[in-house]
């Protein structure tokens, strides 16, 4: 193990390997699911399971970089063959430790709010919630910016993904302003 991973806890460490793993499963599931969007019955060039294998190839690369980088601070012998002797590996300064734990439950939850929200209230209401409550977290003394952003990006998004994309996103209770 590197010099440092014995300053953290046990727990700690085991956590980060776990998330790392995870990231690696969720991203391949994500793709997985985003070829089994059925495609609409209109000539598009962008069908509806474009972007989400798009994001989930980006996610499953960086959660691959993330692992290895996990693992070889883990197993610094196992990733370090030569030929013929095992050789060290310089590890680098570590990069994947999570030093910050209520950012990284803050944005978990909110995350899950978001999807947990997305119906019942829709893409519009649910993302600016999700979008005003994580910058209010990083950034508390900015609210009413915070607000105009958030509400500002969400309609913008729900805009190209209706309009410009033509897919469809749950309007919630915003649905009568839709009709």
């Amino acid at each position: 193990m590197s010099d440092d991973a014995g300053a953290r806890g046990p727990v700690d460490q085991k956590v980060e390997t776990a998330l790392a793993v995870f990231f690696v499963v969720f991203s391949a599931l994500f793709i997985w699911q985003g070829t089994t969007i059925p495609e609409p019955p209109r000539n598009i060039s962008v069908g509806s399971g474009t972007f989400p294998i798009i994001v989930g190839a980006i996610m499953l690369g960086v959660s691959i970089a993330l692992a290895w980088r996990r693992l070889r601070d883990v197993y610094p012998g196992l990733f370090g063959r030569g030929i013929g002797e095992m050789t060290v590996v310089p590890l680098d300064d570590d990069d994947t430790k999570i030093d910050d734990w209520p950012a990284v439950w803050a944005v978990l939850g909110g995350f899950f709010a978001l999807i947990a929200t997305l119906e019942p209230l829709g893409f519009i209401v649910s993302f600016t919630l999700f979008l005003f409550g994580l910058s209010n977290f990083f950034s508390p003394r900015r609210w009413l910016r915070n607000l105009i952003t958030a509400l500002v990006f969400s309609l913008f998004f729900f805009y190209l993904f209706t309009e410009v994309l033509l897919q469809r996103l749950p309007n919630g209770i915003l649905a009568p302003l839709f009709e």
